[in-house]
Parts: C-alpha cells; sequence; structure tokens
C-alpha cells in the first residue's frame, strides 16, 4: 500500500457511490500526477489506481480509482481524508429590481420624449398662411391625478391653402394641459383677442395644422430625465459586470 493511503470500498459503474457527500458518478474527474500502489483483498493481486480530484458543491475531494475488473471499480482515499479544499457557497444575491424598472421607465420617457420632440421639431418649418378663428378659445377644467386640477383649451379655425380651405383644432404638438387658468388663457394672447391667427401647416399634409409650432421645454427636459433613468442605471450594470469579469480572469 502506497504510504498515506487507505481503501474505501468498491462499487459497480455507475451504482451510486459517495466521497464527503459527493455522488463521484455525477461530476467530471481531473487526473493529477501520481498512482496509489496496493493489494486488493479479494484476488492477493498489485494494483495500481489514478489519483483523480473532483471540484463540486464549493468542496474539492482528492481520491484514487480504478476497476478491479469490468464494471468493477474501488476507491481509496488519503489517510487524513478526501477533502482537500472547502468553500462556504455564495450566498444567494438579491435581485435588484430596481434596475431594470428604472431602464424601461427610462427607456420609455427617452423614446417617447424623442418622437414627441422629433414630430414637434418639423412643425417649426411647417409654413404659414392667416386664418381665422371659428370658435374659441374656451377652457374646460379636469381632474389631474389625486389633488390637482388640469385645464384644456379648446380653439376651431380655418385656413386656405393652395384655394382649398381646411379647418383645424390643434394648437400645438404635442397637445398640452395647463395647470392654471391664467396658464390657459395665455393661448389668447397668442393673436391679441384678434380672429385673424397665423396657422402653420404641413405642406405634405395641409390637414395638419397648428397655431404654435416648434418644441415645448417639457419634453426636452423628459428626454433627459428619461436619459438618465436609463444611461445611469445602465452604467452601474456595465460597471458591475467588469468588475465581475476581473475577478473571474
Amino acid at each position: 500500500m502506497t504510504p498515506g493511503w487507505k481503501y474505501l470500498g468498491d462499487c459497480y459503474d455507475s451504482e451510486p457511490f459517495e466521497i464527503e457527500g459527493i455522488n463521484i458518478w455525477d461530476h467530471p474527474w481531473t487526473t493529477e500526477p501520481g498512482k496509489v500502489e496496493f493489494q486488493d483483498r479479494i484476488w492477493g493481486q498489485d494494483r495500481s489506481f489514478d489519483i483523480v480530484s473532483i471540484t463540486a458543491d464549493g468542496k474539492t475531494i482528492r481520491f484514487a480509482a480504478g476497476e478491479f475488473s469490468a464494471n468493477a471499480w474501488g476507491f481509496l482515499i488519503p489517510e487524513q481524508g478526501a477533502l482537500v479544499e472547502s468553500t462556504p457557497s455564495p450566498k444567494p444575491q438579491k435581485r435588484k429590481l430596481w434596475i431594470p424598472i428604472f431602464l424601461l421607465i427610462g427607456l420609455a420617457f427617452w423614446i417617447g420624449g424623442g418622437i414627441v420632440t422629433y414630430n414637434a421639431a418639423k412643425t417649426s418649418r411647417w409654413p404659414s398662411v392667416m386664418g381665422t378663428i371659428i370658435a374659441g378659445p374656451s377652457y374646460s377644467e379636469r381632474p389631474s391625478g389625486k389633488s390637482s386640477r388640469a385645464w384644456d383649451v379648446s380653439i376651431y379655425y380655418f385656413y386656405i391653402v393652395d384655394g382649398k380651405t381646411y379647418e383645424g383644432s390643434r394648437i400645438s404638438i404635442p397637445e398640452r394641459s395647463y395647470t392654471t387658468i391664467e396658464e390657459a388663457k395665455s393661448v389668447n394672447e397668442v393673436h391679441n383677442n384678434n380672429p385673424a391667427i397665423k396657422v402653420y401647416y404641413n405642406p405634405s399634409n395641409p390637414k395638419e395644422a397648428v397655431l404654435r409650432p416648434g418644441v415645448m421645454g417639457e419634453y426636452v427636459v423628459a428626454i433627459l430625465f428619461g436619459g438618465g433613468l436609463f444611461f445611469v442605471p445602465a452604467f452601474i450594470v456595465l460597471m458591475r459586470n467588469k468588475k465581475v469579469n476581473r475577478q473571474n480572469d
């Protein structure tokens, strides 16, 4: 018997056999240098088994294994035990759900604000004609959230493009609400209570028209806000993955 080793047991091929709580057939073996010499107890023959190791479940075990005959295996372990190394299993990390939530919300704000801003920006290049107010402006109050109110403005006008008359009611892209009646009435100041107003129309589709062209500042804020909600968590995830990759290298 090679000094420092002892016989552990035997089994048939693939029959469950555990060493330090690990079923040796469930995991790949790594062959290590050296062999264990011994004399088997049944036939009295000299045997030479390979030394192998398995790493699983936070443990590394070392043993010698070989076949006595077809499908009949024998196993030996060091006298001090088969366990070479044991590391505690890492605690499962709590999934940080706020990151994907912030990413989705930020992406929605960013994309939505970007689309609205793009469409609004196109109106600043639309040509204009003089139109006439048919009705309005009128103001309507409605609930906005649990404890706040909002004011909507309605105004109807007509305008003529290439000899054809069109009617419109859109003030801007997108339509907006106002937090106070004073702010809502500021729309009326655009034409100074004059029924004649300047109308900006889409040259590709004159049915589309607005009274206030260009981008409103709150939608630029929405893009910046959404970008922050999206890119900050994305940067955190990127830095964390880089740190994990460096630790694994």
